[in-house]
């Protein structure tokens, strides 16, 4: 390759320059994202049944579906939730099936089931699903003015049409507001004095209100097409539709002679507040593979566009992309920091701007091409990918300054540039090949991670790996062109001496001898006592190893997104209107501990309507609900102390309100699959009843672990229901039906959308509408008013109605507020909190205090979340580690033709080792997946730096020189590229290391590791490896 690049400079030039142009236009064009593209297959299956109570929903909807569901092919678990007139099921699909085709299938079983199901349940809502449940993105309506109706309409039938032109969205139906509905409130008096029950009316407005056609009509020469009024026109009209005709001259009974009639809405069962006040929000989703940033710029660019009424205003809120920005740019701040670092670090070894300008076109160059190959690949921009490229970049100066260095080296003996360039890269290539190879061998383990885990880190690998590669290719075609045009012999000679250095480079090349003389002695004492070295190099390892299980483990580090959510319960059973009193005052105490100039938003959303929406809200009932908090974008206090003294404000100011903290950060959301917690003990069993016994239990005992912050059930065991037992055989004799009983109720408290729906279309904006009846809200107050409820009416003027309480007895009972299904099996959850980032740890202190709880017949507990993630990651992760150390030995024992160079030079990964675990403990660092990639990348250059000092010493000793002296000159020779690499990755790490910009706190565990073990696999190795080395072919020698 050196060869072919001196004969071809013009080709090896305008490669160079062709894979820069490429490079840069991937970069501008590639999307970004938190992320790289996510391939977790799932499918969400949500059945509306309004007004029917979870229980039902669970035996009549969830569980029916979900058995029939197991018909599917390649399904890997089913998840499911039943709440207050909604059934959602997640099912999970193995990793090589295609969703939309999984989707198309449940599609399929979902809707041949459909008979089985009770009558009158919707047809299934079958959609793919994202591993994030969280939005991307608000959009708020507001507008001073209007109603909660017109605002929530708006939202509705307007701005979500427009917000789901933008590629890449998912747009649920919004929260909060009013459904606009034509109501007709009836009054029971009116009703019973005149012989009529509920139905009645329903039916006489079911019949007055038609969507149906009148044809056309053939009247002489013209055709003529039939218009009627059979649709109600304008929602007054309806107080004139006829509910009885009366017999011999005696007057019609109108809706307005038994009530009142008007464009109102359905009960609000779902209550948004922003900033203290009512309002609407939209949430915007991601689908699978868009784009954070670009759909939230979309957004935002769309926003002005969309046609609104006089004084509506809209606003995007809660960006995601705010933190993908900082991420993103921070990363990419200290990418370029670490560059300038390493060249400086570089520029002051070589003291020459000449060669270090060399070296530094590898790093520039090998990322462009690297990027360009991603982009080929249709990878994003994302945390992952530039974590790579800030990782690599000591790594990319390797290889380009072991070849400068030899080439110097060879110029300094009095060869010419050509010459010296040709003979010097070639003599390297070799090592420098093997050093490349060994590096792509350490990222092996990823293969063997986990879930999520797999598919971030893939990113980083691949990132790493495209740019090693590319590094190799420069550093054996344009380093030795340039070499051989721009290096001069006498100035590569007084480089290698240090002859004519000025400044500080003469001071440092002076003191570097200075410190290569001492080296060079203290390591000829080394080797008079190689055993003491080998054994104290033996016993700090397994010290270190001891200490090894004082680390803390965590999936990914913890990232301060400037967001978090309060999940709360109030009293069980609270009204909506009071759930929002309380949620005022939590909101109060959000703004007492947050201070206005750090305080962005404040965004409430309680209870829960049974629609669309219901599938992206933890929320089951009138006495729940979630507040998200934005701090704005410069906030001095970190999160997770504001999040600390909340709690303990509200433990004291709101002892009513059982809360949850959990971060409002996207990649929680996916790590954890979207749920609120990264620790999830879930009880397993037939019965509610034991399973909430156990949680309350457990909870109780790992509550005063010191590893615990919080705990919190998201279920509610005992929410007050009310249960109507009609007596069938006294309602038969009655005249009636358990359908008819039930179809009065269920009209009289909720209208009669669920069973005799009527479908009105606003002639101005052509919107769609029910047209109900039912009674005044305000009216049902008492368990004696649901009693009174006329079920078949009497004789006109008579008080002799047949009423609920003549056929049917109601009794107070209490059930479960949700019912929640993993597999089919019952389950409840009991989510945990860490105190700190050390997850692994304090699952560990749950799991041993569980042991001792004694489970109810029949119940049984897993732990799910992201620890039980972490915990396969990183058993596979160390199989794959051990595995990676096997085929790197195995293919250095095919690169240097003897098993015995590869066992050497395995002796540095050991060293770099110590160097971890003491820098994570020193710096309470947790160990996690960037930890580990740290490590990969530390033990593919401290065996890269091995390989170069024991190819060397095989060089000199195989020419014949004296065994000691070959290992004393290879190491010293060495020693100065084995630093420049060591030292250039140090600090090209160090901004990351240090977590000098917003968003990138999560890549910092990564350059820890690696500097730390890095740093003093270094040191160790240039004493060690020689030791070993010598003993080694010393006994081989004696042997032979």
């Amino acid at each position: 390759m050196p060869s072919f690049s001196l004969r071809n400079p013009h080709v090896i030039i305008v490669g160079a320059l062709i894979v820069a142009i490429l490079g840069l236009t991937a970069l501008t064009r590639m999307p970004v994202d938190v992320f790289p593209k996510l391939h977790i297959p799932a499918v969400i299956v949500a059945t509306f049944y309004p007004g029917m109570p979870p229980m039902q929903i669970e035996a009549d909807i969830t569980t029916r579906f979900e058995r029939f569901f197991t018909l599917g092919s390649g399904i890997k678990f089913i998840q499911s939730r039943s709440v207050p007139g909604v059934s959602i099921i997640k099912v999970f699909f193995h990793k090589n099936v295609n969703v939309y085709a999984a989707a198309a299938s449940l599609s399929s079983l979902a809707m041949a089931d459909l008979r089985h199901m009770p009558p009158g349940t919707l047809p299934p809502l079958v959609l793919p699903a994202g591993a994030s449940s969280l939005p991307v993105v608000l959009v708020t309506v507001s507008g001073k003015g209007y109603n909660q109706t017109t605002l929530r309409d708006q939202a509705q039938y307007n701005i979500r049409n427009w917000l789901a032109t933008v590629s890449g969205t998912s747009v649920p139906p919004p929260f909060g507001g009013k459904y606009r509905q034509i109501m007709a409130y009836v009054k029971r008096d009116a009703l019973q004095a005149r012989g009529l029950s509920l139905m009645d009316v329903v039916h006489a407005l079911n019949r007055a209100n038609l969507i149906i056609p009148a044809g056309d009509a053939k009247i002489g020469d013209t055709d003529y097409f039939i218009y009627t009024n059979a649709m109600i026109e304008h929602p007054k009209n309806m107080n004139n539709v006829p509910v009885k005709i009366g017999k011999n001259g005696e007057e019609p009974v109108l809706v307005r002679d038994i009530g009142h009639a008007e464009d109102a809405a359905e009960i609000q069962q779902n209550i948004v507040r922003i900033n203290g006040q009512r309002s609407v929000y939209i949430p915007v989703l991601k689908q699978g593979g868009a784009n954070t940033i670009s759909i939230v710029d979309g957004v935002r660019a769309l926003l002005p566009k969309i046609p609104l009424p006089k004084g509506m205003k809209l606003k995007a809120i809660f960006s995601q992309a705010t933190y993908v920005r900082q991420a993103i740019d921070a990363l990419a701040h200290e990418a370029v920091s670490g560059s300038i670092l390493a060249s400086l670090m570089i520029l002051i070894f070589l003291g020459s701007f000449r060669s270090t300008f060399a070296i530094f076109l590898s790093i520039p160059l090998s990322i462009l091409a690297a990027a360009f190959a991603l982009m080929m690949h249709g990878s994003t921009i994302n945390i992952m990918t530039l974590g790579g490229f800030a990782l690599a970049i000591g790594r990319l100066v390797d290889d380009s300054t072991v070849v400068l260095e030899n080439i110097n080296r060879h110029l300094a003996e009095g060869k010419q540039p050509r010459e010296a360039a040709r003979e010097g890269a070639e003599e390297v290539a070799l090592p420098v090949l093997a050093s490349t190879v060994t590096t792509v061998i350490v990222f092996f383990p990823v293969m063997f991670l986990f879930g999520v885990a797999k598919y971030l880190f893939s990113a980083l690998a691949l990132a790493v790996v495209l740019a090693m590669a590319a590094s190799y290719v420069v550093a054996m075609t344009i380093i030795p062109l340039y070499c051989a045009h721009f290096l001069d012999p006498n100035e590569a000679l007084a480089e290698e001496t240090g002859a004519h250095r000025a400044g500080v480079f003469g001071v440092f090349m002076r003191s570097y001898e200075r410190f290569a003389e001492r080296y060079e002695g203290f390591l000829n004492k080394s080797l008079d006592h190689k055993f003491i070295v080998i054994t104290v190099a033996a016993g700090l390892f397994v010290v270190s190893l001891m200490a090894f299980p004082r680390l803390g483990t965590e999936l990914f580090p913890r990232t301060d997104s400037g967001e978090f959510i309060i999940n709360y319960h109030g009293p069980l059973g609270m009204r909506i209107e009071l759930t929002e009193a309380l949620t005022a005052r939590l909101e109060k105490l959000v703004h007492q501990v947050i201070p206005k100039d750090e305080l962005s938003q404040v965004v409430s959303n309680i209870g829960l309507a049974p629609g669309f929406s219901a599938i992206f809200s933890p929320n089951a009932s009138p006495d729940s609900g979630f507040v998200m908090v934005a701090l704005k974008a410069d906030h001095k206090v970190s999160t997770f102390t504001y999040i600390k003294r909340l709690k303990a404000l509200i433990a004291k100011k709101l002892p009513e309100l059982h809360v949850f903290f959990s971060s409002g950060s996207i990649i929680d959301s996916v790590l954890n699959n979207g749920l609120a917690a990264p620790i999830d003990i879930q009880f397993t069993g037939p019965y509610y009843g034991p399973l909430f016994r156990a949680a309350r239990e457990a909870q109780e005992a790992i509550s005063s672990l010191p590893q615990i912050s919080q705990t919190f059930i998201p279920e509610e065991a005992d929410y007050p229901t009310l249960n109507i037992e009609v007596d069938r055989v006294k309602a038969a004799r009655l005249g009636l039906t358990e359908k008819d009983v039930v179809d009065n109720v269920i009209t009289a408290l909720t209208s009669n959308v669920m069973i005799a729906p009527s479908i009105w279309i606003d002639p101005k904006t052509g919107n769609d509408y029910f047209l109900t009846a039912q009674y005044y809200e305000k009216n049902i107050n008492s368990i004696e008013t649901l009693k009174n409820i006329p079920v078949l009416s009497g004789k006109p003027g008579t008080d002799d109605a047949l009423l609920l309480r003549n056929v049917a007895k109601i009794t107070r009972e209490r059930q479960p507020a949700e019912a929640d299904h993993y597999n089919i099996q019952r389950v409840v959850d009991l989510y945990i909190n860490p105190r700190t980032s050390d997850l692994g740890g304090t699952q560990a202190a749950v799991l041993a205090t569980l042991s001792k709880v004694k489970m109810p017949h029949g119940v049984s507990y897993t732990a799910r979340g992201s620890v039980a993630t972490m915990q396969k990651s990183f058993s596979s992760f160390g199989f794959g580690l051990v595995l990676a150390v096997v085929l790197l030995y195995l293919v250095m024992v095919a690169q240097f033709r003897s098993f015995l160079d590869p066992f050497i030079i395995m002796f540095a990964v050991p060293m770099g080792l110590i160097g971890v675990i003491w820098t994570l403990l020193l710096t309470h660092t947790t160990l996690n997946i960037e930890s580990f990639m740290g490590i990969i990348v530390m033990v593919g250059i401290v065996v890269s730096n091995s390989i170069l000092l024991v190819d060397f010493a095989n060089q000199r000793y195989r020419g014949g020189h004296e065994l000691r002296r070959a290992v004393v000159e290879s190491a010293r020779i060495r020693m100065r590229p084995i630093l420049m690499t060591a030292l250039a990755t140090v600090v090209g790490l160090m901004p990351m290391a240090l977590k000098l910009g917003a968003g990138s706190e999560a890549s910092a565990p990564l350059a820890r590791a690696a500097i730390g073990g890095l740093a003093v696999s270094t040191f160790l190795t240039l004493l060690l490896v020689p030791s070993v080395y010598e003993l080694f072919y010393s006994r081989l020698g004696k042997n032979n």
